[in-house]
């Protein structure tokens, strides 16, 4: 399979499929259209600048172009995400048609003779309907949520305009509902050669937003619902599925053959690192925004108190009266992608590890009893040394130390993103949480793995 082949993890979604073949580059472009003509559509609907001064005069610019969460994300991070996703389709197309070629990865009889790659494929195309259809209705229901409160305020101002007062408090102050920004923005003042757009124009301009927005959250669960398909399709090879996993246990990298597939867990753990850092870039972002504050007036503040333990838990300090729907549906939903890259590792194979070291073990314990009989000696040496190369083996198939620092990464991100003081912690070493996320994670690593009580 080439690279710039249709994505073979997209089988049975030919839409997205032709979206995402060629060359890279031109898929890029392609990709990037939608921020483009957001960006270029939000000056003719007057909603790209907006010149404002907060009540604690702070001169700060609320329009479109300078919301960055709606700008850079649409045009670069959103078609960059897309190509690693298509990235790594090809690696998983790869690394197991390597594995079936290393003869770690081998058809059982309920394979029916296909390939794993072509299995995968089945499943993939049968499922492809109900995919789109649960993808699209909870990007439907998430869109609802995050918009009810501005859907609410619009209807009560074009019910009371006339009257000259504020019908409804927006929860921010920004481009989304420039056409109040006389009435109803509080604390913030936009300068007085601004001519704020029509409720309507405004609304219009929202309408292809929040779509734009829309079509991207689709795009991102259909493919996290089909790197969930792989993930549970190959760990069923563990338990006795159509295919069945035989490790290397001399394998020299002491992945036990896996190896092949660490590329595909480095790319997918960069993508996980982009979401959570956009996350808590937005999330700071939104607590400077609805307080008035430089970001970097904030982040001087969580310093000012990283020395004060007993302020690190006060809710003022974290904002988290400034976090909308939509904010905390992204906080939570982080939490998705990094149960699913463990689930392989940390739920099935350090499993599959620790059952293969028992049956290794009682077969070392017969055999050994019956070299004495037999003088079998090496036979016994050949099991108690697979048994010792279990025990050293790595159970993250990029290697165990790489995917830890991966997850102490992700881990500090997620925590700050839901409470900032840690990121002040985890740059100064105030209070420990790198070295209390190292052990946390090693603990997980090392847990229910008994060291081998065979020895040659």
């Amino acid at each position: 399979m080439e690279r710039h082949d249709p994505p073979f993890l997209l089988t049975g979604i030919p839409v997205l499929q032709r979206l995402l073949t060629g060359p890279g580059w031109r898929v890029f472009l392609v990709l990037a259209i939608p921020g483009i003509v957001m960006v270029l559509l939000s000056i003719p609907f007057g909603v790209a600048s907006i010149p404002a001064t907060h009540a604690t005069g702070l001169e700060q610019n609320l329009g479109f172009l300078y919301r960055a969460n709606w700008t850079w994300p649409f045009v670069l991070v959103v078609p960059a995400s897309l190509l690693l996703f298509r990235y790594l389709s090809w690696q998983i197309r790869n690394s197991v048609a390597d594995l079936e070629e290393m003869g770690v990865l081998v058809q059982t009889e309920r394979a029916a003779g296909r390939t794993f790659v072509q299995r995968l494929g089945d499943k993939l195309d049968g499922s492809a309907l109900i995919t789109v259809a649960v993808c699209v209705t909870a990007t439907l229901v998430f869109l609802v949520f995050d918009t009810l409160d501005l859907i609410r305020g619009y209807y009560a101002y074009a019910g009371a305009a006339s009257s000259g007062d504020c019908p409804h408090d927006f929860f921010e102050a920004d481009w989304s509902v420039a056409f109040a920004a006389s009435e109803c923005w509080g604390s913030v003042r936009v300068a007085a050669d601004f001519d704020p757009p029509a409720l309507w124009r405004n609304a219009a301009f929202n309408g292809i937003a929040y779509t734009v927005q829309s079509l991207m959250l689709i795009a991102y669960l259909i493919w996290f619902a089909r790197l969930t398909q792989f993930f549970f399709f190959l760990s069923s090879s563990l338990r006795g599925g159509e295919f069945k996993i035989v490790p290397m246990f001399d394998d020299p990298m002491k992945r036990l053959g896996l190896a092949p597939l660490g590329g595909i867990y480095n790319t997918f753990l960069t993508l996980v690192l982009m979401f959570e850092l956009y996350v808590a870039a937005h999330r700071v972002q939104q607590i400077a925004l609805v307080n008035g504050l430089p970001i970097g007036t904030y982040l001087r503040d969580l310093l000012a108190i990283s020395s004060s333990p007993s302020q690190w838990l006060d809710a003022s300090v974290h904002q988290f009266t400034t976090v909308d729907v939509g904010t905390g549906v992204l906080v939570v939903a982080v939490a998705a992608p990094i149960t699913l890259i463990c689930w392989f590792p940390l739920l099935q194979m350090r499993g599959y590890i620790r059952r293969r070291k028992l049956e290794l073990s009682k077969e070392f314990a017969v055999r050994r009893n019956k070299a004495k009989e037999e003088g079998d000696q090496e036979e016994v040496d050949r099991l108690a040394e697979q048994v010792r190369q279990l025990d050293e083996s790595n159970i993250w198939p990029n290697g165990d130390g790489v995917a830890q620092r991966f997850i102490l990464g992700m881990t500090v991100i997620w925590l700050g993103a839901i409470f900032p003081i840690v990121f002040v912690g985890a740059a100064l070493g105030a209070f420990g949480v790198l070295e209390l996320i190292r052990f946390g994670v090693w603990a997980a690593d090392r847990f229910g793995k008994p060291k081998s009580s065979a020895s040659a």
